[in-house]
């Protein structure tokens, strides 16, 4: 961060709300023992949120699709075309990988490659692109 002071401030205020709106219903279903050793260990506790909150790009390209594109990154579409999208980049790319089909096997396709898949469409490949932008990535030229 490297704006206004005022607007940083703002900005962590409201993150800070929305991290603790969003962790109450999680510490109301855990152990009291757990909560007890997060907070006696704070430095594993902000290694933990880091990893969540800022993965590293070895660490997204390791994810697989269905994590890369979650509803809340794909709000400009319907939750029907992103399932169907993310469907069928998965069974198309599952012919090359033996696993689960990851962000690293979509990258290692480019948009031409991805427009030739069946069935898949420029709102898919509109999808894959947003995305990507989302997370700093972008399909090979």
């Amino acid at each position: 961060m490297n704006g206004n002071v005022q607007d940083e401030l703002g900005l962590i205020t409201e993150f800070q709300t929305a991290v603790l709106k969003a962790l109450k219903p999680v510490i109301l279903e855990m152990d009291p023992t757990a909560i007890q050793g997060w907070i006696g260990n704070s430095t594993a506790l902000k290694q933990v949120l880091k990893e969540s909150l800022c993965p590293t790009p070895e660490t997204l390209l390791e994810l697989p699709l269905s994590q890369v594109f979650t509803p809340e990154r794909c709000v400009r579409f319907h939750p029907r075309t992103r399932a169907l999208c993310v469907n069928q980049i998965r069974n198309e790319l599952q012919g090359s990988v033996r696993e689960k089909v990851r962000l690293k096997d979509l990258l290692a396709c480019n948009e031409q490659e991805l427009r030739k898949f069946p069935n898949i469409g420029s709102q898919a490949v509109e999808l894959v692109n947003d995305v990507l932008s989302q997370l700093g990535l972008k399909l090979r030229p």
